[in-house]
């Protein structure tokens, strides 16, 4: 039998326990780059019952965050900096450290990777951790943070990356910037992290607390219903008054 067939065959036994109820899901939070890694160290405490992990090329950011584990790649190439928007040099960095990554994510049933794209860090490194959680019989999701669309060659790159993460995850979610401004348009930026945080920490309860009811079986389903729940709660922040200035946030951490 193949390693592939070996790890799919794997995959359905542990979706076939937690969906019984026989098992109680080990599940963990990953955050990629630099965005990703100030999304879990915001949640905190709001995450029950569940292990972080943060991965970044930039030594300093890691240090400022918390996380059950941190993981530093590419000392020797990017030298503890971050990956300066170069893709490529992420995704390179994240191959170099696979063993350690697949250490990180052992006795793990469950993964949700955590990334803003259009960067360099997250974008590049998000589909090699779904990848290695796929090698290894890991049930991996993706949630990602999408740039706005007028910030053209971010978008571009965004949209590449998820299509590679999309390949090695068994869903991902997406969270469009451009929701944000169609439904508020008036949302202070603080706003839309809290609102991205709430939405992020609910679909991973969510998720795990639908478990034992046979929730895997209709996640398909459900991911939709969560994204419209997403824009539900851009909705609810309608009522500020500060404008966003979207030009000052293009260069932000949320695209790390």
């Amino acid at each position: 039998m193949s390693q592939t067939s070996a790890g799919n065959n794997y995959t359905h036994e542990i979706i076939n326990l937690i969906s019984a109820g026989n098992i109680e899901p080990r599940i963990a939070v990953v955050g990629c780059g630099g965005a990703g890694c100030a999304i879990i160290d915001r949640l905190g405490g709001n995450l029950r019952d569940v292990s972080t992990i943060a991965i970044n090329t930039d030594q300093r950011s890691l240090e400022n965050i918390s996380a059950d584990r941190k993981i530093h790649i590419g000392r020797s190439i990017t030298f503890g900096e971050d990956s300066r928007g170069f893709v490529e040099v992420a995704e390179y960095a994240a191959e170099l450290s696979v063993d350690e990554i697949k250490q990180s994510l052992k006795n793990t049933d469950i993964i949700f990777i955590v990334a803003g794209l259009g960067g360099g860090t997250g974008t590049g490194i998000a589909h090699v951790v779904g990848s290695v959680a796929k090698r290894n019989g890991i049930v991996d999701f993706g949630i990602v943070v999408m740039p706005f669309s007028a910030e053209v060659g971010r978008r571009a790159i965004a949209e590449n990356s998820l299509m590679q993460l999309q390949q090695v995850t068994e869903n991902t979610i997406v969270l469009d910037n451009d929701s944000l401004l169609r439904l508020s348009p008036d949302i202070q930026m603080s706003s839309a992290l809290s609102v991205i945080d709430r939405t992020i920490a609910g679909v991973i309860d969510d998720i795990r607390d639908r478990m034992n009811r046979s929730f895997i079986a209709t996640i398909a389903d459900d991911v939709m219903s969560l994204n419209s729940e997403f824009q539900e709660e851009v909705y609810m922040e309608n009522m500020i008054d500060q404008p966003l200035d979207v030009q000052a946030d293009t260069e932000s951490p949320m695209f790390a």
